[in-house]
């Protein structure tokens, strides 16, 4: 309104103030002091929580669990339907087996794509492995009986019904279970090379024409010459488009995190920082530019990969949309079990 406060149904919101102009009807959380201050909005952590009515919050899910849960819903209700059609479920019977594999497949998508979300040490992996695990044990129990548990690591998985275990490159294996198995591996790798205390990293692309720039710097970083990896042709060469030549670069190129809106700007989790450090010092004792093979998004990737963020070098815009979309939880190893389970 004209007072700019907002009104959410329950009660009245002045953002300005940072809190409701009449208390909270409701004390959620008796066991928390935040709780009674009835005028706070979520416990002052709206990065957490969200307060739809203005009475009760809830926890916020991270977009990368969002995505987990649609993922899985999906997978689930066709893996529902398959267990329907092997018991002879028709009309309601088969609406009632897909709710539940969808039940199933979202809770087991969202418990990954918060693990994940963490970016802790081998998220990727344990992921994976809860996520999986979590899905085989409900489809289990929906089929009766009839699948056997399993839970996947990446790389490998094990059949509990069996006893015997399932990994990349097994004889017999089809093309999707292979698929799925690679897909694993790089989620394992990934958690690797992200070492035992994954960091985040901020990624600045410059866009203001259709070249751009990438480079990686610190959270935060405010300095545009202060960066990681940011590559360059020497300023004072010429440009050189030849793709089988080369000239000498820099390291020091303009990293544009004071560009306002000509430079996007996005923090990479779950990274090795010492590893893109390093990368970006062996960068500063010499580097050959080349616009094709050695240039600024070309090192911003493959600094990114060995830091446990596999990307590809194109062009510093779609790098950009790599690293949004991974963000997201748009990592298709994540599911990567959804190839083989069943």
């Amino acid at each position: 309104d004209d007072f700019g406060l907002i009104n959410m149904n329950g009660r009245v919101y002045d953002p300005l103030m940072a809190q409701f102009l009449s208390p909270d009807p409701y004390i959620q959380a008796p066991g928390s002091w935040l709780n009674y201050n009835r005028y706070a909005y979520c416990l002052n952590n709206p990065l957490i929580y969200s307060d739809p009515s203005g009475e009760f919050f809830w926890a916020a899910l991270p977009l990368i669990a969002k995505i987990g849960i649609g993922i899985g819903a999906g997978v689930g209700a066709y893996t529902g339907y398959k267990i329907g059609e092997a018991n002879g479920a028709s009309g309601l019977g088969m609406a009632g087996y897909m709710l539940g594999g969808a039940v199933i497949g979202g809770f087991s998508g969202y418990l990954g794509g918060t693990i994940a979300a963490g970016g802790g040490f081998m998220a990727n992996t344990s992921a994976i492995m809860m996520s999986s695990y979590t899905n085989s044990m409900g489809m289990t129990a929906l089929s009766g009986g009839q699948m056997a548990p399993s839970i996947s690591f990446g790389v490998a998985s094990f059949n509990f019904g069996t006893g015997e275990f399932g990994y990349l490159g097994k004889k017999g294996n089809s093309f999707m279970e292979n698929l799925g198995y690679g897909l694993g591996a790089l989620a394992n790798v990934s958690d690797v090379l992200a070492g035992f205390k994954p960091g985040e990293v901020q990624l600045n692309t410059e866009k203001s024409d259709a070249i751009g720039h990438s480079a990686l710097t610190k959270v935060g970083e405010t300095d545009p010459y202060n960066s990681l990896v940011s590559v360059g042709p020497d300023p004072g060469g010429k440009w050189i488009f030849n793709p089988f030549k080369f000239k000498n670069g820099t390291n020091h190129w303009k990293n544009y995190v004071d560009a306002g809106d000509d430079v996007w700007k996005i923090g990479v989790k779950g990274v090795n920082v010492q590893r893109i450090t390093s990368y970006g010092a062996n960068l500063n004792r010499g580097v050959n530019y080349n616009l094709y093979f050695s240039s600024c998004v070309n090192h911003t990737a493959r600094a990114l990969t060995l830091a446990g963020a596999p990307s590809i070098g194109l062009h510093p815009f779609i790098l950009h949309s790599q690293m949004v979309l991974r963000s997201v939880g748009f990592r298709p190893m994540l599911y990567s079990y959804h190839f083989y389970q069943y």
